[in-house]
């Protein structure tokens, strides 16, 4: 049984709820094993959620026979037609809490594209997501850096920071990748309009630009959200050493980072710390 949870509930079952966000076989995405988010982030959004925050949001309590035994927060982005989740956590039976939640929100929110991202050890989501038809869209590996243990590398001067002197060489690298990030939005953050700070660089060989790296700021956090062009480690690794560099050197405290191939490698060799892998099913390719 799927239910809005109340404040009474919510105050009841926000314990609970963290409990199950601490093992990667009860819990998803955004994880709360990283090693940055603390047990007062997760307290703060629910505090903040029975406050009103989170308009377009809810809070869900999964139950069977009157006992409560898994937490949704979910939210809706109605102009883009889109859900995703704060935290869809089970403590057993994940496949019949998906089942639920989908009729519930298809009542609502008939045609929107729904992303799952649980970790990889959480394999009975995850095989019931493919039996259901979803599709996998992305499977990375998740690391994690604190800066205060990091020590910049030597830059590689073939990096640049992207201004409206270069965008054009940098949407013609991001225009291939398709991601919620595209070329329209990334062009608002370099204007400055939008919440988080971002910053992107590009890599140059001969006058070509050949790679990028784009990333955000928000509340000491940096997040890596990717790298185009050649995926060789002669470009790769320069990029992220900037980075990474600049990210310290702007006084940030964390990063996350959900790479594969040839980028796990790197961040590995650059003393990133590998967390779980991240695999994301969606109902519609």
């Amino acid at each position: 049984m799927i239910l809005q949870a109340n404040k009474e509930q919510i105050s009841a079952y926000s314990e609970f709820a963290y409990t199950l966000s601490q093992d990667f076989t009860t819990s998803s995405f955004p994880t709360y094993l990283d090693g940055i988010k603390t047990k007062e982030d997760f307290l703060r959004i629910v505090h903040d959620y029975r406050n009103g925050k989170y308009p377009n949001s809810e809070i869900l309590l999964y139950s069977e026979e009157g006992v409560v035994l898994g937490w949704i927060h979910y939210y809706w982005w109605a102009e883009d037609r889109y859900i995703g989740f704060e935290a869809f956590y089970t403590a057993k039976n994940a496949e019949k809490a998906i089942d639920e939640f989908l009729t519930y929100a298809n009542r609502r929110f008939n045609g929107y594209q729904i992303d799952f991202g649980f970790p990889a050890e959480n394999r009975e989501a995850l095989s019931h997501l493919a039996e259901i038809g979803f599709v996998l869209a992305e499977a990375s590996d998740v690391f994690a850096l604190h800066f205060e243990k990091y020590r910049p590398f030597e830059e590689d001067p073939n990096v640049v920071v992207v201004d409206e002197s270069n965008w054009k060489d940098f949407r013609a690298l991001h225009d291939k990748e398709e991601m919620y990030w595209n070329s329209d939005r990334l062009y608002r953050a370099l204007l400055k309009k939008t919440s988080n700070e971002w910053v992107m660089f590009l890599y140059y060989k001969e006058n070509r630009a050949i790679g990028n790296i784009y990333f955000c700021y928000a509340g000491g956090m940096m997040e890596i959200f990717g790298m185009d062009g050649e995926q060789q480690e002669a470009c790769m690794k320069p990029l992220l050493v900037k980075a990474l560099n600049r990210a310290k050197a702007d006084g940030m405290q964390h990063l996350t980072f959900f790479a594969e191939g040839i980028e796990s490698k790197i961040a590995e060799d650059l003393g990133l710390k590998y967390i779980t892998q991240y695999k994301m099913f969606r109902n519609r390719a």
